[in-house]
């Protein structure tokens, strides 16, 4: 830049913020005079900060190259041993100090005035995303704006009031064209709010650019010529802009922030979900893979694996009849990454049973071949429907449960024979406010017949289906105290399980197998010939044996945690140890015990001082994963290294 032209600049075009500054001294004025009529107040200060400033900028701008028109003073500028860029950036740098120093004495006189600064900060701009944009920020983005293009457009004409709304008509343009492109964007996805400021700068500059190629390559003694020369120049220089857009969508879908995360384990492999989409995580080869990129809106139970393979749904959006609507589609994808598909869309049904349905607990059978899903009917809060689907995406089917009274269910899975499912049913809210009756339920796919067990069944995700399929563990009452308690937070009756049992899920026969106090959790080992539990109200750690029939091991754990989570316990080292989330002090730790439980290791959780609940532990092959549900942090503990490391 030249310090003289930006000097010259100053002393021919001081009027214009000079003239701006006197403004603002009457109205100051008027708004101290009127500070008791609201509405005329508000009208005032809109009109200064979204009409008089803008303008104010479109007339600096406009007057960049006007004095160069008269008497042939272009010839005497492009004498002087100065480069072309030299001169324009000069004079934009020039005028843009100028607008720059008169929108900050502004703003500091503004903030100061009784009345006007309270509706100024009052005052937001509300977006698709549900954002807002404060009265400050569209001053300045309209006043910046066009500041740029007037002054873009001030080196083609020595007309400077058609320069001024030439430029209010480009502005409009631009804006109108870019309200469409973000609008269509944030409709399909709200992430993206922050591309508004992105693109809206890339547009300013491609004016921008535009205006100094034209300016530094053409012959002013040709009018025409630095016209389409600007044009040709703006073409490019947007369609670069739209790759950079593109690109920025691509990175932020893939790098959003995150809003949650939960996962499904699978044998070696954890399937992590999260608003980013869908990871693999293969703990033998310590690597983290993306599955799916669409962004995760669902909160569980709609991911399953079983048969090497693994099928998840996500959602996206549609539009019909121009109205957006929600589609769930169904992927499917091999344990290993490979043949990922699409196999189902909510969206490409006909008409009919499915119209309307929201679709969740998807459950992949142990041979891979097919899928059970449940679906809510629209308004049917406690009502649900059980579907199945091949993974092929073909021989969609739904079920006529015959059960009397059925309200809600929930499906657990798949039995070894890959012919049933053990559903958790409920019945339909009794009308006289009674505890509602609650049972498990063994369905056949096959011939629609079914069968009632464990009624008051507690611990149904906490226990439930063995590694194989061919056992399911719950809890009970004591035989003495089968009628449910009054109903609280803790389970469907309140209160917690005294009796763990098992049943055999080919006969239905049950076994009582420990009888403690207030059981908390109960986990099956990897081969399904032991259990891990935690009783007296999650003080009590012990290991139970199936085919012996008694406990190995019991210990003390210590007092009980005041956020004590269902997830805080699981097997590590392929089912030869047990871990435990715990809390020390103020800080929550990983405990690892051998398995006879006599000695234990004690690892503090990164920032574990921070957490506020207990967190969840998975055993995976021989690590263990530990969620902080809360706060959105997972992190992959080594027991054999001892060391820690951060996934999300």
């Amino acid at each position: 830049m030249n310090g003289q032209l930006i000097l010259r600049e100053w002393k021919e075009k001081f009027e214009i913020p000079l003239f701006a500054l006197a403004f603002l001294l009457i109205f100051v004025v008027a708004a101290l005079a009127l500070a008791e009529q609201g509405d005329v107040l508000d009208i005032l200060t809109g009109s200064i900060l979204l009409v008089f400033l803008p303008m104010t900028a479109v007339l600096l701008g406009a007057s960049a190259f006007i004095v160069e028109f008269k008497d042939g003073a272009w010839a005497y500028l492009f004498s002087r041993p100065v480069k072309k860029a030299v001169i324009w950036f000069s004079k934009f740098a020039a005028l843009l100090m100028l607008l720059a120093g008169t929108l900050f004495v502004y703003y500091l006189v503004l903030s100061r005035v009784p009345g006007v600064r309270e509706r100024i900060v009052e005052f937001r701009i509300p977006l698709v995303s549900g954002e807002t944009f404060s009265l400050w920020g569209v001053c300045l983005t309209l006043s910046l704006s066009l500041f740029v293009i007037a002054f873009s457009l001030s080196c083609f004409s020595d007309k400077q009031i058609q320069d001024i709304f030439l430029s209010i008509l480009v502005f409009a343009g631009f804006g109108l064209a870019f309200a469409s492109v973000m609008k269509e964007i944030l409709y399909w996805n709200p992430d993206f709010t922050f591309l508004i400021p992105v693109m809206w700068a890339l547009v300013a500059i491609s004016v921008g650019a535009s205006s100094l190629v034209a300016f530094g390559r053409t012959d002013f003694s040709q009018p025409g010529a630095k016209i389409v020369g600007f044009l040709k120049s703006i073409v490019l220089f947007l369609a670069m802009s739209a790759v950079v857009v593109w690109a920025a969508i691509g990175i932020g879908a893939r790098f959003r922030r995150i809003t949650h995360i939960g996962l499904e384990t699978s044998g070696r492999n954890a399937y992590i979900y999260l608003s980013r989409g869908l990871y693999r995580f293969d703990s033998e080869r310590d690597s983290l893979k993306r599955l799916d990129g669409a962004p995760w809106l669902g909160w569980g139970g709609d991911i399953s694996a079983g048969g090497g393979k693994v099928v998840w749904s996500h959602y996206s959006l549609v539009k019909k009849n121009g109205v957006r609507d929600e589609a769930q589609e169904l992927w499917i994808i091999d344990e290993d990454g490979r043949n990922k598909r699409s196999i189902f869309r909510s969206s490409e049904v006909p008409i009919g049973p499915l119209s309307g349905h929201y679709l969740f607990n998807y459950c992949l059978s142990r041979d891979g071949r097919r899928i059970v899903f449940l679906s809510q009917p629209p308004g049917g809060q406690d009502s649900r429907i059980l579907w199945s689907l091949n993974s092929d995406g073909s021989g969609l089917k739904n079920y006529n449960i015959g059960i009397p009274n059925l309200g809600s269910m929930y499906c657990l899975g798949w039995t070894a024979d890959n012919k049933h499912v053990i559903l958790n049913v409920w019945e339909k809210p009794p009308k006289d406010k009674s505890p509602q009756r609650r049972w498990l339920c063994k369905y056949s796919l096959e011939s629609d017949a079914w069968q009632e067990f464990g009624e008051n069944a507690w611990m149904s995700y906490l226990f439930g289906l063995s590694p194989k399929g061919d056992k399911f563990g719950a809890g009970f009452p004591l035989p003495a105290a089968q009628l449910p308690p009054p109903q609280g937070p803790s389970s469907p009756y309140g209160g917690r399980p005294e009796l763990l049992s098992v049943y055999d899920l080919e006969t239905l026969a049950r076994t009582d197998i420990i009888q403690s106090s207030s059981f908390t959790i109960a986990r099956w080992d990897p081969s399904g010939a032991k259990i891990a539990y935690l009783s007296n109200g999650g003080t009590r750690l012990g290991i139970y044996s199936i085919a012996e029939g008694k406990i190995l091991s019991e210990t003390a754990l210590g007092p009980a945690l005041k956020y004590f989570v269902d997830k805080s316990l699981t097997w590590a080292a392929d089912g030869q140890k047990v871990a435990l989330s715990d809390l020390e002090g103020s800080r929550y730790i990983l405990r690892i015990f051998s398995e006879n439980l006599k000695q234990d290791k004690i690892y503090p959780i990164p920032r574990g001082e921070t957490l506020k609940t207990c967190p969840d532990v998975y055993g995976l092959g021989r690590k263990v994963l530990v969620l902080d549900f809360q706060s959105d942090r997972l992190w992959v503990f080594d027991p054999a290294k001892e060391k820690w490391r951060k996934l999300f």
